[in-house]
């Protein structure tokens, strides 16, 4: 039976956005659509124009759906600040660590 991970990219992003802010995040139709085609390829790059909405997409529920899909995938983001990165990790951790990931996921964070 297919769950969420396997084919829902542009659902998986809203609930994410709703874990990390508390609200559903606003259509973007063009972002999500774009990398709905590409989040089943082992290795991409995404260009897009660097809007909060695609950093979202790209730095946060990218990596988080990479997990869920496979708990040893190793992932790189990069961020022009280190402020950025930490903002960006704290957030994959919160999506990884919630009570609706651990529900559709394997994967799981270790407790430091």
């Amino acid at each position: 039976m297919p769950t969420l991970t396997d084919h829902d990219f542009p659902s998986f992003v809203c609930e994410c956005h709703r874990i990390c802010y508390g609200e559903p995040l606003e259509d973007d139709s063009y972002s999500m659509q774009a990398l709905a085609k590409d989040t089943t390829a082992a290795e991409f790059i995404v260009n897009l124009p660097p809007e909060p909405a695609n950093k979202f997409i790209i730095s946060i529920s990218l990596a988080a759906w990479a997990l869920a899909r496979d708990p040893s995938a190793r992932i790189m983001t990069i961020h022009h600040s280190n402020k950025q990165a930490t903002e960006s990790t704290r957030l994959i951790r919160k999506i990884v660590a919630s009570e609706w990931f651990r529900r559709i996921s394997n994967t799981c964070i270790e407790r430091s």
